[in-house]
């Protein structure tokens, strides 16, 4: 129920007998080039310079919703104030300065925050996108 930052994706791979299935995390990827950015008319959603964050400033998003059908990861949300949502990292929550709290408190460790290069950042996009549906 409601906005959802982060979901999970069950993939499947093989043919019974030899079926295997495992889960990808998937939130906001900070897109290198990131395409929600690109179609929003009124330029509320940016990538921050400094850290490669993409932003949404939910004062001047004005819920078009153009951003939902530009994301190939099918991340923005939109809750019942009708503008988009998406994971942020919590950077502008307390305590941010260690860290996004889904990845300190992820029970088994599954999550994780990395500084990648753009290649690999684009890599990384590019094996998400394979695996939705």
């Amino acid at each position: 129920m409601g906005v959802r930052y982060r979901r999970v994706l069950n993939v499947w791979q093989g043919a019974y007998p030899e079926v295997k299935s495992h889960s990808v995390s998937i939130g906001c990827l900070h897109c290198v080039d990131p395409e929600c950015a690109a179609v929003c008319p009124v330029e509320a959603i940016y990538k921050r310079v400094a850290d490669g964050v993409v932003w949404v400033d939910d004062e001047i998003c004005i819920g078009c919703q153009n951003c939902l059908s530009a994301c190939p990861y099918g991340v923005p949300q939109f809750g019942v104030e009708g503008t988009m949502q998406k994971c942020d990292l919590c950077i502008a929550q307390p305590g941010s300065e260690y860290g996004p709290p889904c990845v300190a408190t992820c029970p088994g460790g599954a999550l994780s925050l990395k500084t990648l290069t753009t290649a690999e950042k684009e890599a990384h996009q590019k094996t998400i996108a394979s695996l939705m549906p």
